[in-house]
């Protein structure tokens, strides 16, 4: 076989070498990695029921809004029965008042969902970059010699403008 060009100890050591990579790589990348994933997945249901509860409030400011504006409509018929010159000037008055309210309410409701989902957004960022920091502090302090992770020091030291441009161009897209 050694005329052929095949050394059983190099193939060996080659299948002992990926077989301890396959356990290492399974144990400390796939795991974190697939837990990460079900936390993910986790917060994106509780965003759908937290957008569920603001469509509710909503809805329910919509009726109370429905409402709040037949009240309107039966204090001012009964204004317009009383005196129609008054009853219109108070109408007016009225139903003003009430469009200013319900476009507070909305704007108010607005605000808050905006706010609520760039908080929520920030903070899946923020934890997805956390953990994405340790799983590479981790694998690379765990398997890179002093040499080998200078030697990677050094090239993001010398590329990280480019590297943080290219991120960054991704991210606006």
């Amino acid at each position: 076989m050694e005329q052929l060009g095949i050394d059983f100890k190099l193939m060996l050591a080659q299948a002992i070498n990926f077989i301890v990579f396959f356990f290492i790589y399974k144990k400390f990348v796939a795991k974190p990695f697939r837990k990460f994933i079900k936390r993910e997945r986790e917060k994106e249901k509780e965003k759908e029921v937290l957008l569920e509860q603001v469509k509710e409030k909503e809805s329910s400011l919509n009726e109370s809004y429905r409402q709040y504006e037949d009240k309107v409509r039966r204090e001012s018929l009964k204004i317009l029965e009383k005196t129609k010159l008054e009853g219109e000037e108070v109408k007016a008055k009225i139903i003003a008042e009430a469009k200013q309210e319900a476009e507070e309410i909305k704007e108010r409701t607005k605000k808050q969902m905006i706010s609520e989902k760039k908080k929520m957004d920030e903070e899946a960022r923020s934890k997805a970059v956390d953990l994405a920091v340790v799983l590479v502090k981790e694998g690379l302090n765990n398997y890179l010699d002093d040499h080998s992770r200078r030697k990677l020091t050094s090239y993001i030291l010398n590329n990280s403008p480019k590297l943080l441009t290219k991120y960054e161009n991704r991210q606006d897209n």
